[in-house]
Formats: structure tokens, sequence, C-alpha cells
């Protein structure tokens, strides 16, 4: 029992350091004025998926907390909500009875909740809003199918079959 809790600390910090460099570093271009596509929150998602949902809605608040610290600026909460509800996410994936299916309506379901919830931040930090929302709303429906593939492919042909050989 104890081991296997070090064992979802130890995998937990790993995604999460994970979570942290992708956000600060890692981006793709998608050609829309020199816009870029963030795929930082697929570790917090597979936090989720394998250490449950404590673990993965910590592992967005310390992604957040610690990017936040990196690059200063004002502290958004909305921003800090966006990150924990992609462990959510994780989790829902994982508890889920069609976790195949559902992983797309998830990640599509959380990707509006972050584009609407950062978006109200933005406005209540009186930040411009009308300019960046429709390369947000591209970026969502870009990054949805994404995200969502490169989660099913990890969940059926990473962490379901290391489950069946357990």
């Amino acid at each position: 029992m104890k081991n296997e809790r070090v064992k979802k600390i130890a995998v937990s910090a790993i995604l999460t350091a994970m979570a942290i460099v992708l956000k600060t570093y890692v981006s793709i271009p998608i050609g829309i004025q020199a816009r870029t596509l963030s795929i930082w929150p697929i570790p917090i998602i597979l936090v989720g998926i394998i250490c449950g949902l404590k673990f993965g809605l910590a592992s967005g608040l310390i992604t957040d907390i610690i990017y936040f610290f990196l690059f200063g600026g004002v502290y958004n909460p909305f921003y800090t909500i966006s990150a924990i509800a992609w462990g959510l996410c994780g989790y829902l994936i994982k508890i889920s009875k069609k976790p195949h299916l559902m992983v797309f309506v998830y990640i599509a379901i959380f990707s509006i909740f972050e584009t609407a919830n950062n978006t109200l931040g933005k406005i209540v930090y009186q930040e411009d809003v009308i300019a960046s929302l429709l390369f947000r709303i591209v970026n969502m429906i870009i990054r949805i199918p994404i995200l969502g593939a490169v989660i099913f492919v990890l969940k059926t042909k990473v962490i379901d079959i290391k489950k069946n050989n357990d």
C-alpha cells in the first residue's frame, strides 16, 4: 500500500515536471499570425488517469503555480483553475465505462471549459479579450483532436497494456 503511494508520487512528479517543461518551452506553430499550439495538458491528464483524482488535481495546481513563479506577471487564478481541471479530465477518463470513446468527449468539454474560463479570467483582469478570442477558439478546435489522439494512444497502447501485464 505504501509502496503504491510512493509510485504515484514519483509518477506524478515526473509528469508534472514534464507539463512544466511543455508549458514553458514546447509549442507547435500553427501558422496563424505566428501563433502556437501548446500540448502541456497531456501529462496532467495522464496523472489523472494513472494516479487518480487527488494527484491529477495537484499536478495541475503545481504546474500552474511553478509556471507563474518562473515567469511572474499578474497571477490569474482562472488559469490555475483551468490547469487543475485537466487533472479532473484525466480522472473522468479513468473512471468512464467507455474510456476509449470518452477520451475525445472529455477533452472537448475541458477544452471548451478552459477557453471559457480563461476568457472570463481575462475579462476580470481587464485584458484584451476580443483580439485573442478568435485565435483561442481556433487553437482549441485544432488542439482537441491532437490531445485526444495522443491521450487515446497512450491510454490504449501503454497504460492499459501495462495494467494487463501487471
